[in-house]
């Protein structure tokens, strides 16, 4: 089932926020003031971005599609990244109390930090959205407890992989071919 939420700025990272609020004092405004796209902040770029998240049942966001564009391209291609490494997900629940995977929606308003001018340029009557990110969980080479979350477009995804293929096809004939290749 699908839930639909709503998120300020300062509710998107509601979760992530808490352990430095308690730790050190910190406002979700500073959070959101030290955690700014730095090219958006620089350019004074500010507004709304929509998105949708697919979250599974340990509510680790699996993929992120911008469905509304801010009118800056730099605040648009940063918010997944934003959600993946800073929000937190509570995973949805089926009518039995177990955990399932979701689809969630919710808007995040990019606010300049106070004293930051806002810039002067308009903004784009219609960006083109960026992809939409898949994310995958691997663990961290050398640990059976430490993962690492990578996300990257489809096309970024198949490049990947092919390039993963070419690497090991290559070791392969090397391994069993030795340097002068195989004949």
């Amino acid at each position: 089932m699908a839930r639909s939420v709503i998120f300020s700025l300062a509710s998107a990272i509601l979760l992530a926020a808490a352990p430095a609020q308690a730790a050190g004092g910190a406002s979700h405004q500073d959070f959101m003031s030290n955690h700014y796209p730095p090219k958006a902040l620089a350019n004074g770029e500010q507004g709304q971005v929509a998105f949708s998240i697919d979250v599974d049942g340990a509510g680790r966001i699996e993929r992120c599609a911008i469905t509304r564009s801010s009118g800056y391209s730099t605040l648009d291609r940063e918010t997944c990244d934003f959600l993946v490494r800073y929000g937190g997900f509570e995973p949805a629940r089926d009518t039995k109390g177990l955990k399932m995977r979701s689809t969630k929606t919710g808007l995040i308003n990019w606010t300049l930090p106070t004293g930051v001018k806002p810039s002067l340029a308009p903004r784009l009557a219609s960006t083109q959205l960026p992809p939409p990110v898949i994310c995958k969980r691997t663990e961290r080479t050398g640990s059976t407890l430490a993962h690492i979350t990578y996300c990257m477009t489809e096309e970024e995804w198949a490049r990947h992989d092919n390039m993963t293929r070419d690497m090991v096809e290559q070791m392969q004939g090397r391994i069993f071919c030795g340097d002068h290749g195989c004949g």
